[in-house]
């Protein structure tokens, strides 16, 4: 019964989140499944963007990428401990992140590329529950 399902996940508030990937083709493919399952989404595309759109409107949960045209990943989590913004940040690569940057950048989650888009749903909705976690001590 898909009006169940529907239903269903409706009744699931949705989270702000920012997306951060600069291929088109699979920024289309998440915000659209993002969407569709009651999230509101902000898609950019590079390091700079990010950052510019963060200093108008923070997100519960940002969804980045690593690997960007005009910088990394890296740097983007680097100014949101900077600016001290607490948000929840979920980084994914098609390269494994090195331990000394997970444990320097503490990102809440990191999805390997590709991923089931069920996991992403999944940790949205876990490091989104309204709990704004930090990313530094």
């Amino acid at each position: 019964m898909s009006g169940t399902a529907s239903t269903t996940t409706k009744l699931t508030p949705g989270r702000t989140v920012l997306l951060v990937e600069d291929e088109p083709a699979l920024r289309t493919i998440i915000a659209r499944n993002l969407t569709q399952r009651g999230h509101r989404l902000i898609s950019v595309d590079s390091v700079g963007d990010a950052i510019t759109e963060m200093t108008t409107r923070l997100p519960e949960v940002v969804l980045l990428d690593i690997n960007l045209p005009d910088g990394t990943g890296w740097e983007v989590l680097r100014w949101l401990r900077a600016v001290k913004h607490t948000v929840a940040v979920i980084v994914y690569s098609a390269v494994p992140p090195s331990q000394k940057r997970l444990a320097e950048f503490q990102p809440d989650a990191v999805l390997m590329k590709p991923f089931p888009m069920d996991s992403l749903v999944e940790l949205i909705a876990t490091v989104g529950r309204g709990e704004r976690l930090p990313l530094a001590n």
